[in-house]
């Protein structure tokens, strides 16, 4: 059974860049210039993360990732608010989103380490 978790766990990230590839490909004249085929890959390396770490018998990582990422989102809006006295709501969510991106890749490579050195 943890076999069967890494492996899919290691393989949603993978299959999420595929989607994404084949999304802004087909998308391209919808989404714009400014979002990236990497743009879709955060809620398939939270899945795939969740995954890994259930597979070592860790449980709950995918809030640690959540809690952070509201974190940084409520400072970054805060420091627009402060420091430009405006926030540019499409600018602001592309931001928050590629720092979830920053951080589920941060957090399934620390868990794929993980298991690997286990």
């Amino acid at each position: 059974m943890t076999s069967n978790l890494r492996m899919l766990g290691i393989l949603i990230p993978l299959i999420g860049l595929t989607v994404g590839i084949l999304a802004r490909t087909l998308l391209a004249r919808f989404l714009g210039p400014k979002w990236r085929f990497y743009d879709f890959l955060p809620p398939f390396l939270t899945v795939g993360t969740e995954l890994l770490a259930q597979s070592a018998d860790i449980q709950g990582t995918w809030a640690f990732g959540l809690i952070g990422v509201c974190i940084l989102a409520l400072a970054y809006a805060a420091f627009l608010a402060v420091d430009r006295h405006e926030i540019q709501f499409d600018h602001y969510f592309r931001v928050v989103w590629r720092l979830y991106l920053l951080i589920s890749l941060i957090w399934f490579a620390f868990i794929l380490l993980w298991m690997l050195m286990k």
